[in-house]
């Protein structure tokens, strides 16, 4: 039986890219307001150039591409180049003294620039034009041709994200992995042209927002929402006015968390409800910050999207004689924590193991405490300035991924819609790198084999897909 899809909305779109007439007159407008601001540093220029650019890209393509390339230039570039730009502008001295940006803005942003624009060059170099576009048509007609699949995705997404916690610490990325299994199962939903189903929301968003409540740990919750707000956009077109609206919602969720999330923690062990706790949590936000001044309450929250301050102190601690350059052997011990297992790799990085960290920032931070160097340091690490190639190479890395699952798609026509957890830490800047690429890895290792696993699946939905182009 043929699957009927007159919606306009399941058209497929191109990417666009920056030499589209209303990205350039965004990022023009955003560059007088540069100018007026932060006046006329060239340093500062160059970096809010390349970060307004990666936004507007981003911002466009929602709606018309499964955008990681343009997250990821987005979130590195706020991340390297945007806040450091407002924090050597006045902002510093608002900042912790452990947090703030070290050394002088011409020495960081030297090497942070050319360092960010190599990342953009290897994450394009070899993209073709078609290979983030989600065929929409062929995910709907797969969608309405396997309407039990939601559910299944979910059911084994929320057993194995319960078994995570108490299996061994180095097979619970595989559960984790599966555990967003129920994310997927919840977009696939979306195109099955009926209503969003709210018990798949509360099972999915709904659990993820209570966990992320009573733990006061917000960064998959975020993610997740951008993910979401991506397919929201892929499935029902949105117009630009609603994107600008779902961006400020998460400006404003991303306030509130960052306003509220200490006192959240100081009461997780708390025997109080979830409602309690936030509710205190306000009160005590709001009483601590009437003695605020308003660039305190700016920086509170922008210092958590500085991860340029890590690769400052990585610099610094170089340029004092911290450490010498480790000519390859960093990013090696990185690759091999990334892809081989501990008995094979004796000297594998632990996840949130401060050791690194320590060794090549000059700050130190305790046992328990995780903080990421990231991959602009772990270049710096390795070759000083020159280590543009090693950040050069970890986007490529990603970009030969991308393509990967557009190969893939020709065989597997719903593997697309799994990119999403495919990349979930590659497009946070505060992952440590070996985390990162290895999430990359195993998690695409394993969504292949839950291709091959259900293939007999697959074959009826490649013959729903061939009747849909």
């Amino acid at each position: 039986m043929g699957i009927a899809l007159n919606n306009k909305n399941l058209q497929s779109t191109k990417e666009i890219n920056i030499f589209n007439k209303y990205v350039v007159t965004y990022i023009l407008i955003g560059q007088i307001f540069s100018f007026i601001v932060f006046g006329f540093n060239v340093y500062f220029q160059i970096a809010f150039f390349i970060t307004l650019s990666q936004c507007t890209l981003l911002f466009f393509n929602i709606g018309k591409i499964i955008p990681i390339r343009y997250l990821i230039g987005t979130m590195y570039s706020i991340n390297y180049l945007l806040v450091p730009v407002i924090m050597y502008s006045g902002l510093n001295e608002n900042v912790s003294e452990d947090y703030r940006m070290v050394g002088l803005p011409d020495v960081y942003f030297s090497y942070a620039i050319p360092a960010m624009l190599m990342l953009i060059l290897g994450l394009h170099l070899f993209k073709s034009k078609d290979d983030s576009i989600l065929n929409v048509k062929k995910i709907t007609a797969i969608a309405i041709s396997s309407p039990k699949l939601p559910i299944y995705l979910i059911i084994i997404g929320l057993i194995c994200g319960f078994i995570s916690p108490f299996v061994p610490s180095e097979i619970s990325l595989i559960f984790d992995s599966i555990g967003y299994f129920k994310y997927v199962g919840f977009f696939l939903s979306l195109f099955n042209g009926k209503p969003i189903n709210y018990l798949y929301l509360a099972l999915t968003y709904g659990l993820l927002l209570i966990i992320s409540l009573t733990s006061s740990l917000f960064n998959d919750l975020l993610n997740l929402l951008f993910f979401l707000g991506f397919i929201l956009a892929l499935r029902y077109k949105v117009s630009n006015r609603t994107k600008i609206l779902g961006i400020l919602a998460v400006i404003v969720l991303v306030v509130l968390i960052q306003t509220i999330k200490f006192q959240l923690r100081e009461k997780v062990s708390s025997n109080i409800s979830v409602l309690t706790k936030i509710n205190e949590a306000i009160s005590e936000s709001s009483e601590q910050s009437e003695t605020k001044t308003t660039k305190d309450k700016i920086a509170d929250v922008l210092v958590r999207l500085d991860q340029g301050w890590v690769t400052s102190k990585s610099i610094e601690y170089f340029n004092t004689g911290g450490y010498e350059l480790q000519n390859g052997k960093h990013a090696i011990i990185i690759l091999k924590s990334s892809i081989l297992p501990r008995i094979l790799a004796p000297d594998k990085l632990k996840i949130g193991d401060p050791q690194e960290f320590n060794k090549y920032s000059g700050h130190y931070v305790n046992d328990g405490t995780s903080i990421a160097l990231g991959i602009f340091a772990d270049g710096y690490i390795d070759f000083g300035q020159a280590g543009i190639l090693e950040v050069f190479v970890f986007g490529l890395i990603i970009s030969l991924f991308i393509k990967i699952y557009h190969k893939m798609d020709s065989k597997y026509p719903l593997i697309k819609i799994f990119i999403p957890i495919g990349f979930f830490y590659a497009v946070r800047p505060d992952t440590d790198t070996q985390s990162a690429l290895g999430a990359l890895f195993k998690i695409t290792f394993i969504i292949w084999l839950a291709m091959i696993y259900i293939s007999n699946n697959y074959k009826r939905f490649a013959a729903v897909a061939k009747r849909v182009k």
